[in-house]
Formats: C-alpha cells, structure tokens, sequence
C-alpha cells in the first residue's frame, strides 16, 4: 500500500518555500489587518482556528512507528509539476476561498469574505512565487 500525506519540510524558510501553513499565516495577517480597521472583531480574530495539522516528515515517522500498524519501506518527497498549477495570485486566493469560505463566513460572517480575499489576493501578489 502507498500513502500520499502532506507535510512541510522540517524547516521553513518563506523565502524559499510557500506551503499551506505559509498561506494560513497570510490569511491571518489579512484578519488581524481587519480587525485593527473594525471590520471584522478582534475577539473573533483571537478565537477562529483552521482545523488543520501539518507535520514535518520526522514526526510523520515516529506517528506511523508508533502505530505498530504499518511499517515504512521508502519516504520521499515527491516532485509534483502540477503543484505550480495556481500560477497567479488571483488562482491562489480563488482556490483558497473555494476550499476555506463556508468555514470563514460560518465564524465571520458572509459580510467580511470579499474584503479578506481582496486583501490575501493583495498580499499574496507581493510574495515572489507570484
């Protein structure tokens, strides 16, 4: 059996690497820059967490190990062309809102959804992937 999960590498350098966690780090920067405007409350800025978990390939081991239910014959990092697909910012903040905009509006409101990806759209067009 081969098993595909995502992780990030054990080190992060924004410089060199764009990942999910790297994007959850903007989108938070998008919020905070909200909430010091009055768009959006501070409270509910300090209390909104992406239920997500990314693990680093040393912890994906010793959580796979410690299982006893499966053991590891190979770990790689797979070079996936297609990972540069979202070329343009703009593809990047549609993808993201696609994946991430019920779980925002039900905390946020609907009211806050288009200012907080103009301004992901906005920031994420700065970062050199783009």
């Amino acid at each position: 059996m081969a098993l595909l999960v995502p992780d990030v590498p054990a080190f992060k350098n924004s410089g060199t690497s764009y990942t999910t966690p790297t994007e959850m780090d903007l989108i938070g920067s998008c919020l905070k820059d909200m909430a010091n405007k009055g768009i959006v409350s501070e409270e509910k800025v300090d209390t909104f967490n992406f239920p997500l978990y990314f693990t680093i390939p040393q912890e994906l081991k010793e959580i796979i190990e410690r299982s006893h239910s499966f053991s590891i014959e190979r770990m790689e990092i797979l070079n996936n062309p297609g990972k540069r697909t979202l070329a343009s910012a703009k593809a990047r903040a549609t993808y993201l809102r696609a994946t991430f905009e019920g779980l925002l509006i039900n905390h946020f409101g609907s009211e806050a959804i288009d200012e907080l990806f103009d301004r992901y759209t906005k920031k994420l067009q700065l970062h050199h992937f783009f």
